[in-house]
């Protein structure tokens, strides 16, 4: 079946990969391909089938400001369910027609799915869980107040396991309704813990991330717990914020952190990587690429873009330093050095205007203007900019001071009234 991604819009924008779950591919009923050319729905949730280089439309615009963090693909054909906001949205039909069935006690819960149609939401760094069957929502007690992570097991319905702050595991095998201690916390117990990534074909193999100690993984759920190399230089600390193993192979764990040994301001990066295993979790690799700011300049292509061009890309990101961070699309069109206004105004919402005639300005940006919100458009002027008095004449030609009779003399200053105080 061809992949298809489904995009979620929001003000803070995730993406997930929507894939049948194994035992619904091999079921008689499989996943069919939305052929919708337009999604029905409140805008929060839509889909691709070019990898992000179309979106369908929406029939209603996304009200602002909304927040979608949960998206999951069940095991029942072409279901599946979103968060929008307190929201909890269902779609039949492979992500066509999206409804409201439920409203869930928090704004930022995450979805996970399970066996036989069900799904989890959860709330991260918070205490909120709850279990969907169908369109009901049973709210579960949870038992810590700090949930980081949860995991469900394919082959044994209602086996949940869960994870909290302080790096503790959590089991249940009556779908959440009570749950008891499991192994030794990662790290001791004394860090603390961003998230634990749960294999789904074995919960017993789970990797946490934690802060400045990098990573740990167990196999033998939680009974013991391994450091992980190749975060940072061998001893060096490390933040892990995120890690995600492979539902196709287990010995694949993606990673998202920072590397503190080279997180020195202005390193470019920071020190911020993405992290590749083939063992499971045991050890990371590198990026080729560091994620810094010239990572959106080969976003949209895979060879380096010319000279000219990077010059230009990296003046519109010295202008708006925030768009370093920002995942826009920056790319130069046919190879030239210079950025679609109307394309940049389109992604970000801001207007180029010129720099303001006060404060520390010395116009050495050769008038080149900023990036503001607001005002109207203007383009960057291709002469830098020179005092009025210090200007020549490109051609001579008849000037005021050249018709007037008498010699052209500078006014003298009025005076200014003074007043003085009255005498007491």
């Amino acid at each position: 079946m061809k992949r298809i991604s489904a995009v979620v819009i929001s003000a803070a924008a995730a993406f997930a990969l929507v894939q049948p779950s194994p035992a619904a591919a091999a079921g008689p009923a499989s996943w069919t391909a939305p052929s919708c050319t337009r999604v029905t729905g409140d805008g929060a949730v839509t889909f691709t089938t070019d990898d992000g280089a179309s979106v369908t439309p929406t029939t209603k615009a996304l009200i602002p400001v909304s927040y979608t963090h949960g998206l999951v693909a069940l095991d029942a054909p072409n279901t599946l369910l979103a968060t929008h906001n307190s929201e909890l949205q269902r779609s039949t039909d492979a992500g066509c027609t999206w409804r409201p069935v439920a409203t869930l006690g928090t704004g930022t819960a995450r979805l996970t799915a399970a066996t036989g149609g069900r799904a989890f939401a959860w709330e991260i760094s918070g205490r909120y869980l709850a279990r969907v069957d169908g369109t009901t929502v049973t709210r579960l007690a949870s038992p810590t107040a700090d949930i980081v992570g949860l995991g469900t097991d394919r082959a044994r319905p209602g086996h949940v396991r869960l994870a909290a702050g302080n790096g503790q595991l959590y089991d249940s095998v009556d779908g959440g309704a009570s749950w008891k201690r499991l192994g030794a916390p990662a790290f001791g117990g004394d860090a603390s813990v961003y998230s634990v990534a749960f294999d789904p074909a074995d919960l017993d193999h789970a990797v946490a991330g934690g802060m400045a100690r990098g990573g740990a993984v167990t196999t033998d759920g939680a009974a013991t717990w391994t450091p992980v190399d190749g975060l940072s230089k061998p001893g060096g600390p490390a933040n892990l914020f995120q890690a995600a193993v492979s539902p196709a192979d287990p010995s694949v764990v993606y990673g998202l952190g920072i590397d503190l040994v080279e997180a020195a301001p202005g390193s470019g990066s920071e020190g911020r990587h993405l992290y590749r295993s083939a063992d499971g979790g045991r050890t990371f690799a590198k990026n080729r690429r560091r994620l810094g700011t010239d990572q959106a300049d080969q976003r949209h292509g895979a060879g380096p873009e010319p000279r000219r061009c990077r010059r230009a890309l990296l003046r519109v990101r010295h202008l708006l330093p925030g768009l370093r961070h920002r995942p826009v699309p920056l790319r130069c069109r046919d190879g030239q050095g210079d950025q679609d206004p109307q394309r940049l105004r389109r992604h970000l919402g801001l207007r180029l205007q010129p720099r303001p005639a006060h404060g520390a300005v010395s116009r050495r940006d050769g008038g080149q203007g900023r990036l503001s919100r607001g005002g109207p458009p203007l383009r960057p002027s291709r002469t830098p900019s020179v005092p009025r008095a210090r200007r020549r004449r490109s051609a001579p030609g008849p000037s005021r001071r050249a018709r007037s009779p008498r010699r052209w003399r500078r006014p003298r200053p009025r005076a200014r009234a003074s007043v003085r105080p009255a005498p007491r």
